[in-house]
């Protein structure tokens, strides 16, 4: 089964998201540009990305998750601000970004500890954000248009374990595992 650890979003995060998704959607269709929106309920801050996953390493799994997030209580994260991936100019994925030293360390602490297990290492420096679209086409833009984000804060209490199936109407995600902080 294909798996990922994330952090889930609160309710007006997910409400500034929105608005910043809506604003982007207006732009791309009077550029007559295409991409494919990321659905509210698919919204979500993934720290490890796993891949296929047997049923038999899912405990293990859970048992890192708890490792890594002992040393952590509950922290502040808070939308910072618009951008996309690879540049600007050529976007591939568009995204808001979240920044905090603690999610950094905790993701840091998670793929040591899913080290042990068999996953490599995340080979580039972790950057935290939420996924809005995806650009269906190989698109340059002269003019960048990013988005405003209501730079909404809130607490990071839990830590989940989600299954990934994939379909032609998008990605349906199931929770296999939570921890609080």
């Amino acid at each position: 089964m294909r798996t990922f650890i994330a952090i889930p979003l609160s309710p007006s995060a997910i409400t500034a998201l929105l608005s910043a998704q809506e604003s982007w959607r207006l732009h791309f269709e009077k550029k007559l540009l295409k991409a494919s929106w990321s659905r509210e309920e698919s919204f979500h801050l993934t720290l490890k990305f796993l891949g296929e996953v047997g049923e038999e390493k899912i405990e293990a799994i859970q048992s890192a998750m708890r490792e890594a997030g002992r040393e952590f209580p509950s922290f502040e994260l808070k939308l910072e601000k618009a951008g996309s991936f690879p540049s600007v100019h050529r976007p591939r994925v568009l995204m808001v970004s979240i920044e905090s030293e603690s999610l950094s360390r905790l993701a840091a602490k998670l793929d040591e500890q899913l080290e042990l297990l068999g996953f490599p290492r995340e080979k580039r420096r972790f950057n935290g954000h939420v996924t809005l679209a995806r650009v269906r086409e190989d698109v340059r833009l002269d003019e960048v248009f990013l988005p405003a984000v209501e730079p909404i804060s809130w607490q990071a209490k839990e830590l989940i374990l989600f299954k990934s199936e994939l379909s032609p109407q998008g990605s349906k995600y199931e929770r296999l595992f939570e921890m609080e902080f």
